[in-house]
């Protein structure tokens, strides 16, 4: 029985386009990886030198990846497993700089990606594996979560992946990314300034800023726009000019 929306890639051309993906940079090995499920992709980056992170709520898995012949040999030495609910996980114990990879499951993609961007500064980069449509969002700069994810990292669609690459199938198509941390443009007021005004005019989207922003200054010239015709170093001088 399937529990907590796992769905497990078992199509080996597609595993194999990931790991190659994750090993392209060589320059560190060492990755926190949530929802390693049966293992596929954990194997290869062991197999490869990596040191790996996993953490799972699925406790079966836990037990399953545990007694595994072939991650006992390196188990406590390069291959760490909790078994933990990345949302409540507190990941500042792991080594840092580190790498983060998931195949996140549909129902708490939203959540894992602010997870992911609270603690944005100990990453040098990250993979994700997400409902296709999701990153269309991310990539466009029409949604609170796009805009707030595209101000932390650089974000690149590397590749798509058919529902049919997956065991049970889903209804829906996925595609994988990767995302670089960019450089702060505002200190931590500044960006907590830009947070409160994107979740303000999205949650108001259909409003003229003027009257989706009350509480805010606005520059003139965006006054009379929606939040959907912004884009993000838009909202960023906004910010600005609030601090």
């Amino acid at each position: 029985m399937v529990q907590f929306s796992q769905v497990f890639l078992k199509d080996t051309r597609y595993i194999e386009k990931i790991v190659l993906a994750l090993t392209e940079d060589m320059s560190l090995l060492t990755f926190v990886e949530v929802g390693p499920g049966e293992g596929v992709i954990t194997r290869e980056l062991l197999k490869r030198g990596a040191t790996v992170y996993a953490i799972e709520v699925d406790l079966r898995l836990v037990d399953k990846l545990k007694k595994d012949l072939e991650l006992k040999l390196v188990m406590n030495r390069r291959f760490f497993i909790y078994h933990a609910d990345f949302l409540k996980f507190d990941m500042g114990n792991l080594p840092s700089p580190i790498r983060f990879f998931s195949n996140l499951p549909y129902a708490i993609t939203s959540e894992a990606i602010h997870r992911v961007i609270s603690y944005r500064d100990m990453f040098h980069d990250v993979h994700l594996l997400l409902q296709k449509e999701v990153v269309d969002k991310l990539l466009s700069e029409s949604t609170y979560l796009s805009l707030w994810t595209r101000y932390h990292f650089e974000i690149e669609r590397l590749f798509n992946v058919p529902r049919t690459a997956f065991h049970p199938i889903p209804k829906v198509h996925s595609s994988f990314i990767r995302m670089k941390p960019k450089k702060r443009l505002l200190n931590e007021q500044g960006e907590k300034i830009l947070k409160r005004i994107l979740k303000q005019a999205f949650k108001n989207r259909r409003k003229k800023l003027k009257n989706a922003l009350t509480g805010f200054k606005i520059p003139q010239e965006m006054s009379e726009k929606r939040a959907e015709e912004l884009r993000l170093e838009d909202f960023i001088r906004i910010a600005e000019v609030n601090r």
